[in-house]
């Protein structure tokens, strides 16, 4: 796939994911938002509601209790003969423009006065009470709700007093009119979609305004599974089954001073369809707006990827060029700076892999020379042994002079020496594997020392070892640590005057031992410190340079790393990081 091709994709990718998923995330907060608005407008609005309720019904306790307080009122003893209390009702009925449907009073069974005067004379039986309401010490009682043509009617009663004996001579009725409760719910809801309903504490339906869902048409919620709590106020989610899933929010009346807590629940229904359907109309925008910026996204991705991709691939094309001839620097190009800089880097590439090609034919050669070496070294090896054999045999021999043995001597030390040099080509050409196990550092040291005190006495040099904590310890090859020590021992009494001083220093750097090996010795130039490392570089006489590269590949074996530096004695300083456990791996 080209790449012009790549970033058409990618910035068609995430142009348009980036605008969907600001979509989604807006959609879901205006959704969210939205419901929380609708949740506090339909709790605050049944409140509301619950609260003129409330008002209205305790209004009607204090009219009926000031009415049964007038004069006038005494009458019922004498049937109203006169009509004056029928006319008084009729016309309060009136005065209060429609809140009452009748206003009557009952005595002995009968009603006397009544503002419907067909009601007059006609029997009352008693309603079940359902409230007894305590207003200014005077009980006012509240009927059970009714149901008269199909509708709900309210009625409440106190009784008149006489005012001679103090006792009991009848009763006022009023008839609360059913439509003061629909108009006061009817313009709760007037100009939107919600239904107001006023239920009683067995969940009856008293009123409601039109647009009522199925539950009202039955009278009762009881046996519509919405199930309103008797007390507080929230909204609630159900199903309608006309229309659909519905928001419910439902306030419990709070009854004013004097009334007691009637349990009658307001409810407001919103159908949830209506309520979040700006929320839709979002969605919808959104929609046309992401299609919009997938349109300009394709032309602007066309575009941008041509602009993007047309130097690359002319570079490409240089470079394609230039494969036969990578002796040649390419010219500086000109274009964005991210081309400018691939130019300049593909320039620099070129120039080391020029220093790279130098580099990879001197390593073959030494590859070439160590394979070599390997191979001598196991030829030498045989007629080595041979000549050491027969030398040793001709020490033994009777009748040699002084002269002889020194001969002879001679060539068992240089047979040692020419053994030494074949080792360490083999060590070279074939390193081995550590053999990782616990050994601690001060044994180490100590056979180190022991080793090289012969030859260090030799000289009159000096070797020191400080060993900071006695208990160090180090997982590693032993045979190879050793080696390692004893190589950078030798060469530094091999390099030393007389009376030199060599000191060898091992301390803790938290999962690290640090091993320090310094001399007072010549030292080693800055410029030679990086190639002495290397197999065959010998700044000695008569060094065939393969010690410190076997140290090199025994530290590295063991993951450590090595440093060559000034020491404090004046002389050279090999400073070796070793790992003290083998899981441990350096970043």
């Amino acid at each position: 796939m080209s790449i012009r091709r790549i970033l058409l994709i990618a910035f068609l990718f995430f142009s348009i994911a980036a605008a969907t998923v600001m979509g989604l995330l807006a959609y879901t907060q205006a959704r969210a938002a939205l419901r929380d608005e609708i949740r506090q407008h339909l709790v605050s609005h049944s409140a509301s509601l619950s609260d003129q309720i409330n008002s209205l019904l305790f209004e009607r306790v204090e009219n009926i209790h000031g009415w049964s307080r007038l004069d006038l009122m005494q009458e019922v003893r004498v049937g109203d003969v006169d009509k004056r209390l029928a006319r008084f009702l009729s016309e309060i009925k009136q005065a209060y423009g429609g809140i009452y449907a009748s206003l009557f009073c009952v005595y002995e069974g009968r009603v006397v006065a009544s503002s419907e005067a067909a009601q007059i004379g006609h029997d009352w039986a008693p309603l079940a009470a359902w409230m007894t309401l305590s207003f200014q010490s005077t009980p006012v009682i509240l009927d059970h709700p009714v149901r008269e043509s199909g509708q709900w009617y309210l009625y409440l009663h106190t009784a008149l007093i006489d005012h001679y004996t103090g006792k009991p001579m009848g009763a006022i009725y009023a008839r609360l009119n059913r439509e003061v409760l629909l108009n006061l719910l009817r313009r709760s809801v007037a100009g939107s979609h919600e239904t107001a309903m006023l239920l009683d504490a067995d969940d009856r339906v008293l009123a409601a305004s039109p647009g009522n869902p199925s539950a009202v048409a039955a009278g009762t919620l009881g046996t519509s599974g919405w199930h309103v709590p008797d007390r507080g106020q929230g909204v609630l989610a159900r199903e309608d089954p006309d229309q659909g899933r519905v928001l419910i929010g439902y306030s419990v009346a709070e009854t004013s001073p004097g009334l007691p807590d009637f349990g009658w629940k307001v409810l407001i229904v919103n159908p949830e369809h209506i309520a979040l359907a700006p929320v839709r109309r979002l969605l919808w925008n959104l929609g046309v707006a992401l299609m919009l910026i997938s349109v300009v996204a394709v032309l602007l991705a066309r575009r941008l990827s041509a602009v993007i991709a047309r130097p690359i691939q002319h570079l490409t094309r240089v470079t394609r060029r230039m494969q036969d001839e990578a002796d040649e620097i390419p010219p500086l190009m000109s274009g964005s700076t991210e081309v400018v800089e691939l130019n300049q880097a593909y320039r620099h590439l070129l120039s080391e892999l020029k220093k790279s090609r130098q580099h990879l034919v001197r390593a073959s050669k030494l590859a070439a020379v160590g394979e070599m070496s390997a191979m001598l070294a196991h030829e030498v090896r045989n007629p080595l042994g041979i000549l050491r054999s027969s030398a040793q045999l001709l020490r033994r021999q009777p009748g040699l002079d002084e002269r002889g043995y020194e001969m002879l001597d001679y060539m068992l030390s240089e047979c040692d020496r020419i053994n030494n040099l074949v080792t360490g080509l083999l060590d070279t050409a074939r390193p081995r594997q550590p053999e990782f196990a616990v050994h601690p550092l001060p044994d180490l040291l100590a056979q180190v020392t022991e080793s090289t005190r012969a030859r260090a006495e030799q000289k009159g040099i000096r070797i020191e070892c400080e060993c900071i904590g006695a208990d160090l310890a180090l997982t590693c090859d032993r045979e190879q640590i050793i080696q390692m020590l004893l190589n950078l021992v030798l060469n530094a009494i091999q390099i030393l005057d007389e009376g030199g001083r060599i000191r060898i220093k091992v301390s803790e750097l938290a999962d690290l031992l640090q091993i320090d090996v310094a001399d007072d010795g010549p030292g080693i130039p800055m410029d030679q410190r990086e190639q002495i490392l290397e197999p065959f570089v010998s700044h000695r006489p008569g060094g065939i340079g393969l010690g410190l590269a076997v140290v090199l590949e025994i530290i590295q074996a063991h993951h450590g790393s090595i440093t060559i530096d000034s020491s404090h004695l004046g002389g050279a300083l090999f400073r070796i990081h070793l790992p003290r456990t083998r899981e441990y791996q350096p970043t």
